[in-house]
């Protein structure tokens, strides 16, 4: 028979055969169901909202009473007086435990895991691994050190978990340190089997005369991988001479272990420059420092060349920029105008695959687009007031013809940017390709009636021979490494620089190459030789000296036979060169991976090449060669402690590669060097800066 029973009355619950009373029922959850008895005698409890039947009984338990209580949609979402559902949460014992707690802050410790990441599983609370993951946020994403502080990022935090503590800004300061600390030991212990390095210098100023030198090495691994790393970002006492740069360099060499594998140092065209450069050069010819091939190559950064050549011609013909500037504003001044303006490229039968566009003071890359979209409806320009009764901007056929001849030109000075500005790849075997067409485009015969565009080739032409001139041979090396060039490109290139007298200076890239090569050879086998004579010591075992005499005499012997063979074998170098290049179809194609693929072929070029394919071409990438104002920087303001400073700007640049690498898509540190000012002055918090 079926009855109702209440669960909180006394009321006995009868079953056929026997009768016995029931115990009163405890947990809360009872309240949301009505238990019946069947005719087989079993127990149900029916949910008074969504009439599911659950078993229930002595020995049937109340976890799925619970659980579907809890999880009961019309329970949930029914609303009623006083017989209707209230969800009733479960217990949490000792909850005074798991209040908010502020706890003593201590420096976190320096561990060698720098780049870790938090696993899944079963989750224990690790304060430490928890702050160092904090840091790596702020630094990543250049945060200010007050958010940590703002009661909205706390109760986030406490949502998340109420045992981590509070965080202050000056403890996120002091774990960044760590980090950087952490960071600082990784790098040391991958530059230790590295061979060869290529450093890289950049300096600017803030707005309170403090100057600031970054130093970052570049270099490929034992998996062919190119390297950037920052090693340096300090202040420059005054005077911010060659000397007191020279100081900085050989400190960072000495700090990371480093000065005696430095092959080159790539800088702008500065004359501090050169004073560092020779004080550098000094100061490891003294120390017998330099590399086995003797050469310490002084690298002039390919982006300040293009800026300066690219800063006079845009001084010359400012006034024909301007007035095309004028144009494009006015037409963009105004969605009605615009309207015009289309409707005018409609009647001209123009496709629209362009669209105007200002350019922003100080980048030429800029300038170059709003040239080329400009230049690209020139027509409709011409006759653009037929439309427009307002537009009155008159133009001379000569102006729009120098346009066009300045485009061209930046044109073929934004491809090179972008090519020699990279990161991920090697940037020396390319700039012989960008020398050669900045140079035909410089020496090429122009019709002009005016000799405005003739003198200004001239002038340009004088300062691209004096900046590339002490680089070529460099780049011209690091060309013949690439197996898609080799020696022909360079005579095809040398003969469109030189013109017919271009032999010579092929003679000397080869015999230079040569040179370098034989000298690596001495090294590979001196290191051998080194190798075998430390593997026979350990594997003495105490004959007479009478045996010992002997086998010196054989080990001698057989270094002989070794240096004889290698002089009578071909050499790689002579192997390399007489191959057919590979062929410039093949898409995508990388010299690291084809280098490492054949490193066992050419076992001592393979060397050669890790150090010259590892030079880069410029010091900053193309965001930053496109700045030819040079007055960016001292918009801002820079209130951190320099200490700080060089511990944010180097673990960035590290974590930012690391996280590259692993597939996260970061733009690289350099890309915003420029703005870097202005990230220093949003950590800085300058309505409260904190004391550091």
């Amino acid at each position: 028979m079926d009855g109702n029973v209440s669960i909180f009355g006394d009321a006995e619950r009868l079953a056929p055969g026997k009768v016995k009373p029931i115990r009163k029922l405890k947990s809360p959850h009872w309240q949301h169901f009505t238990i019946k008895t069947l005719e087989d005698g079993s127990l149900r409890a029916f949910c008074k909202y969504c009439t599911k039947s659950l078993t229930c009984g002595p020995k049937a338990g109340t976890s799925h009473i619970a659980r579907h209580a809890r999880n009961c949609r019309k329970l949930l979402t029914s609303s009623g007086g006083s017989d209707g559902p209230s969800h009733v949460p479960r217990p949490m014992k000792n909850r005074e435990k798991l209040q908010w707690k502020r706890k003593t802050q201590k420096p976190l410790p320096i561990v060698p895991s720098f780049c870790g990441s938090i696993s899944g599983g079963n989750f224990v609370l690790d304060e430490s691994v928890c702050r160092l993951e904090l840091a790596k946020m702020f630094i990543l994403h250049e945060l200010p050190f007050k958010i940590v502080e703002h009661e909205g990022f706390r109760r986030f935090v406490k949502s998340l978990n109420p045992e981590f503590g509070t965080v202050q800004r000056d403890a996120i300061a002091g774990d960044c340190k760590t980090l950087y600390e952490m960071g600082k030991m990784d790098l040391k212990e991958a530059l230790k089997s590295c061979e060869r390095i290529s450093l890289a210098t950049s300096m600017w100023t803030s707005d309170q005369n403090l100057g600031y030198m970054c130093l970052t090495a570049h270099y490929i691994d034992d998996g062919w991988r190119i390297h950037k790393k920052m090693l340096t970002f300090c202040v420059v006492k005054t005077p911010h001479d060659g000397i007191t740069k020279a100081g900085i360099v050989a400190k960072s060499l000495a700090q990371w272990d480093i000065d005696r594998k430095i092959s080159s140092i790539t800088c702008d065209n500065s004359s501090l420059n050169d004073a560092m450069y020779d004080s550098v050069k000094a100061n490891l010819l003294e120390n017998k420092a330099l590399p086995p091939s003797g050469h310490l190559y002084h690298v002039r950064c390919c982006a300040h060349i293009l800026n300066e050549i690219v800063r006079y011609a845009l001084e010359v013909l400012h006034d024909v920029v301007g007035n095309i500037r004028e144009r494009v504003r006015y037409v963009k001044s105004a969605a009605s105008r615009e309207e015009i303006f289309d409707e005018a490229v409609g009647q001209m039968g123009l496709p629209k695959k362009k669209s105007l566009s200002l350019d922003v003071a100080g980048r030429w890359d800029t300038t170059y687009l709003m040239l080329d979209s400009a230049i690209y409806y020139k027509k409709v320009f011409l006759v653009l007031g037929q439309w427009d009764n307002e537009y009155t901007l008159a133009s001379t056929a000569e102006e729009w013809k120098e346009a066009e001849f300045l485009c061209k030109f930046l044109k073929i000075c934004y491809n090179a940017a972008n090519v020699l500005s990279t990161t991920r790849g090697s940037t020396s075997n390319m700039c012989l390709h960008e020398i050669c067409a900045i140079h035909n485009f410089l020496h090429q015969e122009i019709d002009f009636s005016e000799t405005t565009v003739h003198d200004m080739l001239r002038v340009m032409q004088a300062k691209f021979d004096e900046y590339w001139g002490e680089s070529t041979l460099l780049y011209a090396i690091s060309t013949v490494l690439d197996p898609r060039f080799k020696m022909l490109f360079l005579k095809y290139a040398f003969e469109q620089i030189y013109g017919l007298d271009y032999a010579p200076y092929v003679d000397e890239v080869s015999r230079t190459i040569y040179a370098i090569f034989y000298e690596y050879k001495d090294q590979s086998a001196q290191s051998e030789a080194n190798k075998h004579g430390h593997e026979s010591k350990e594997g003495e075992t105490g004959e007479d000296d009478d045996m010992n005499e002997e086998t010196e005499v054989f080990v001698g012997y057989n270094q002989f036979l070794s240096q004889q063979s290698l002089k009578e074998a071909k050499s790689d170098l002579d192997r390399y060169l007489g191959e057919s290049v590979v062929p410039l179809n093949q898409k995508s194609f990388d010299v690291l991976k084809w280098w490492h693929d054949n490193s066992l072929v050419y076992p001592v070029l393979s060397k050669m090449a890790r150090t010259y394919l590892s030079i880069p071409a410029s010091t900053v990438l193309s965001e930053a060669a496109f700045s030819t104002s040079g007055t960016g920087l001292d918009r801002f303001r820079s209130r951190l402690s320099p200490d700080v400073i060089e511990a944010l700007v180097c673990s960035q640049d590290w974590l930012r590669d690391e996280y590259t690498e692993g597939g996260f898509l970061l733009l690289l540190l350099l890309l915003l060097l420029p703005l870097l000012p202005l990230t220093i002055s949003f950590l800085a918090v300058p309505d409260d800066p904190p004391a550091l």
